[in-house]
């Protein structure tokens, strides 16, 4: 086997050939490459925004080279296999991921079709890999907009909660059943998307805040052993984070978080409607208003868990301006301060004073001051 010694590097003005004793530079970009016909290219990497053009696509996929892009959003890696996937990857990319279900789907019945749990998880892997090659190349080539950029990754983790969630309730079926309250009707369990996935707001290195819930207690019907519903759905939750958030050899789906949850790491994975709202009408914090601004359902029976959003509304919204609150909310600015110069992030672009984070909560305190006075001012972005 031929070693590949030679590495391309490109940037928005020239490339950099590397080989194992010179460098050669290619003015102008991608489109020079033929101009080396007979060179054995083992990698090629783009640092910022490079437009990753046709010709470099199928060039790569033509000559089976990975393709590694170094964005301001971090590392990313796609590695082409084959003349006919890259093209195939190419034609969808010129489209929005989230109108191409079509891989989505099949990539659902192989799962269901899956028997060893390994393949499952590659498969899950590989849905999200290839989604977001298509996701990094319509940014860099300023095919998408920011928002659009931040829904469809909003959507992918959606899709891919929801794939995860539906294939380990049917594998657990044998042994534990389904959920059922105590009137015998079916439960499901509720996943509710904080932050920037509430908000639709993911970005390539954002992790998904969640909390899981569920509308009733009873037990699960239909197994080997039954299971009271709390601990049937904290199995089930568990399970469904391992799918996402376990690094394996072809890397993570999502990182998840569940410290927003109530009672934070302490407190029990899933709860039931009436637990939450009883935690929330009695321990509920400024800081947890402040959290819930931005919750949504987003996988599971989201019919349902729209019940409990709407019995929470008043508790984030309320109908009456409560001046206690603007103080608990000077508190919290005071804290978010102090942190940040503890960490020395004076000069950080999301944390630093009048960055991001600073704007963003700015904009919330009007939310949750006048929210329950002016609808208009619920929105979660």
């Amino acid at each position: 086997m031929k070693k590949m010694l030679n590495s391309l590097y490109i940037t928005r003005q020239e490339s950099y050939l590397h080989k194992e004793r010179e460098t050669i530079v290619i003015k102008n970009g991608d489109d020079k490459l033929g101009q080396f016909p007979s060179l054995t290219i083992g990698s090629i990497t783009c640092f910022g925004q490079v437009s990753v053009s046709p010709f470099l696509m199928g060039y790569c996929a033509e000559k089976g080279i990975g393709l590694s892009f170094y964005t301001e959003y971090g590392r990313f890696l796609a590695r082409v296999q084959g003349k006919q996937t890259g093209n195939v990857l190419l034609r969808r990319a010129q489209y929005r991921w989230a109108d191409n279900p079509e891989k989505a789907v099949s990539i659902a019945r192989l799962m269901v079709a899956a028997k060893i749990a390994n393949s499952r998880s590659v498969l899950l892997r590989e849905l999200r890999n290839q989604a977001w090659l298509c996701i990094v190349w319509r940014d860099l080539n300023r095919l998408a907009d920011t928002l659009e950029t931040c829904a469809d990754l909003s959507r992918l983790a959606e899709l891919c909660l929801q794939l995860a969630l539906d294939y380990h309730r049917k594998i657990m079926l044998p042994e534990v059943g389904e959920a059922f309250d105590r009137n015998g009707e079916p439960v499901g369990l509720v996943v509710i998307g904080m932050g920037k996935l509430g908000a639709e707001e993911l970005n390539l290195s954002s992790d998904i805040d969640l909390m899981f819930t569920y509308a009733s207690g009873g037990e699960t019907r239909g197994g080997r052993k039954s299971l009271d519903n709390q601990q049937y759905f904290i199995r089930l939750g568990q399970k469904l984070i391992k799918s996402l958030d376990q690094q394996t050899a072809d890397g993570f789906v999502f990182r998840v978080d569940m410290r927003l949850r109530p009672y934070g790491q302490s407190g029990p994975l899933a709860m039931s409607f009436d637990a939450m709202e009883q935690y929330f009408e009695d321990q509920g914090r400024e800081w947890e208003r402040y959290a819930m601004i931005k919750a949504r359902c987003v996988a599971g029976d989201i019919e349902t868990g729209q019940t409990l959003m709407t019995s929470l509304a008043p508790f984030v919204f309320r109908r009456y301006i409560d001046f206690s609150a603007i103080d608990s909310l000077r508190e919290m600015k005071r804290l978010i301060r102090r942190e940040t110069q503890r960490r020395k992030l004076d000069t950080d672009i999301k944390l630093g004073p009048g960055c991001i984070r600073e704007i963003e909560f700015i904009g919330q305190c009007f939310q949750l001051i006048r929210g329950g006075q002016e609808e208009s001012l619920r929105g979660r972005a």
